[in-house]
């Protein structure tokens, strides 16, 4: 079965137990929250094969299918399976995590959630070595409070730190304010 994305609005991905949710702005595929591809979607018609559908969904970039922006929740296994897949085939723009994914003991990271978990450190030092903005593919933005970055990643630009009660309308560089603005919560 393939999906369209609606010129403004949500695709629920069906993954059974986990969450893959995919906003579109102005027709296209804006943001990925969460990711739970499962190896087995491609024979069970209840789960969709996220990253295969993405794949046809997103423009093309430097030859590749371009995602603006991915955002991690946490990093339960049903959040982020088939993270590594889809970073080694869908280039992406930004990434926006907690920092609690920067927080927890590898131990207690599913194999996917460690890959994020380095892609994620990875931009943090690009970021900080750029003096701030590292440009697409580099990109990063912080869910949650500062001061835990400041003892790992000390330097880090506060413009890339969204804290609770804040908005969100920049994705990948791209302002969609008036299009696009998401809350956050709390991290």
């Amino acid at each position: 079965m393939t999906f369209k994305c609606p010129a403004t609005g949500f695709v629920f991905w069906p993954v059974g137990n986990g969450d893959s949710t995919t906003v579109s702005v102005d027709g296209q595929a804006r943001l990925q929250i969460d990711i739970n591809h499962l190896d087995s979607s491609d024979d069970d018609s209840s789960a969709s094969p996220v990253i295969d559908e993405l794949e046809k969904l997103l423009p093309k970039r430097h030859g590749r299918p371009y995602l603006p922006a991915f955002a991690l929740t946490h990093p339960d296994e049903d959040h982020c399976r088939g993270f590594a897949r889809l970073i080694d085939e869908v280039e992406i723009g930004e990434i926006w995590c907690t920092t609690r994914v920067l927080g927890e003991s590898e131990e207690d990271l599913c194999d996917d959630a460690v890959e994020f978990r380095k892609e994620a450190e990875r931009r943090l030092t690009a970021s900080i070595d750029s003096n701030g903005d590292p440009g697409s593919g580099n990109r990063i933005r912080i869910i949650g409070g500062s001061a835990f970055l400041e003892d790992k990643f000390g330097g880090f630009s506060e413009d890339y730190i969204s804290g609770p009660e804040e908005q969100i309308s920049v994705i990948d560089g791209m302002d969609l304010a008036g299009k696009f603005s998401a809350l956050v919560h709390a991290p």
